[in-house]
């Protein structure tokens, strides 16, 4: 009995003191990340951009061009993206939306294929 209630206790604090590294699972083998292990984009990498309750914005493959740039629904000229991180390509996208009138969108970028290294 005692021994049970030992080998349970070793494997919990096993389990919660374990890292975690949900941040690392996320991005695929072979991607390129930056020192602080966030991905950066860069040419030939596919994204997907959504923007809530906004079907006719954003775009849902896109590739980013050998310049860098990505062009999203809703806005005439290409944005450059390489070298940004998804969550900073949603800042400016959100950014570029309403300075065209979208009051308050809500951007999601998701890497839908890593460029090939």
């Amino acid at each position: 009995m005692k021994t049970s209630y030992l080998i349970i206790g070793f494997a919990a604090l096993a389990f919660y003191s374990a890292p975690i590294y949900a941040a690392e699972s996320s991005t695929a083998v072979g991607a390129v990340r930056a020192e602080n292990g966030v991905y950066k984009l860069r040419p030939g990498d596919q994204v997907s951009v959504q923007v809530f309750q906004e079907p006719k914005l954003g775009v849902k493959k896109g590739t980013i061009n050998a310049k860098g740039a990505l062009r999203i629904g809703g806005v005439s000229d290409p944005l450059h993206v390489a070298g940004l991180s998804v969550s900073e390509v949603a800042a400016a996208i959100r950014s570029r939306y309403e300075k065209s009138g979208v009051a308050s969108p809500s951007v999601t970028v998701t890497v839908v294929k890593y460029a090939p290294r």
